[in-house]
């Protein structure tokens, strides 16, 4: 029912989709775990919702209007300073129960949609720094390297310039020697 209410509520304040989620028992017992006191009733994330926006300038925007709709809310901005490269504004806010809501841009979305599927592969503590030390350090450069252009999208020169494009290349770089 709170989930129900509260997507209704982020329906009507995007224009973008809405997905709901609620934490599964592997991701429920490891925060625990990573967590001391273990405290089920610590955990903001058991249910909630994540919304996919195309850009830096939408996400700021989106992020606002919940905070002007959920006044009590509590925001995480993960952009700057990443959880194990992990990039995403939440914003928690309680309708009765904590409720986090996930703003990610696409290009943050691409990279938590790779760390998941790396994660099967190579074993859930791949999320948290743990397992292999070149997957580790591929996953680090994505996240850098879709940071920077997500600051390129939302550049208002709307052109590439040298500066950019340098950027960019030195992260493929990274990226392919990671990877050999």
């Amino acid at each position: 029912a709170v989930n129900d209410t509260v997507v209704g509520k982020l329906k009507q304040l995007s224009q973008f989709a809405v997905e709901s989620r609620h934490k599964s028992v592997p991701s429920i017992v490891a925060k625990l775990r990573r967590r001391q006191p273990a405290r089920l009733s610590a955990i903001q994330d058991l249910a909630g919702a994540r919304i996919i926006v195309p850009d830096l300038h939408a996400q700021d925007a989106f992020v606002e209007r919940l905070i002007r709709r959920f006044p009590d809310a509590v925001v995480e901005d993960k952009r700057a300073l990443p959880t194990f490269n992990y990039r995403a504004v939440h914003v928690v806010v309680t309708a009765p129960l904590p409720y986090e809501i996930q703003v990610r841009t696409a290009y943050q979305h691409t990279w938590a949609q790779l760390s998941e599927r790396l994660a099967d592969r190579y074993g859930f503590e791949l999320k948290y720094g743990g397992g292999p030390e070149n997957v580790v350090a591929a996953l680090a450069e994505y996240s850098e390297f879709w940071a920077a252009a997500d600051i390129f999208r939302a550049s208002d020169t709307g052109t590439i310039d040298a500066t950019m494009i340098g950027i960019l290349r030195s992260h493929v770089e990274r990226l392919s020697a990671i990877l050999e």
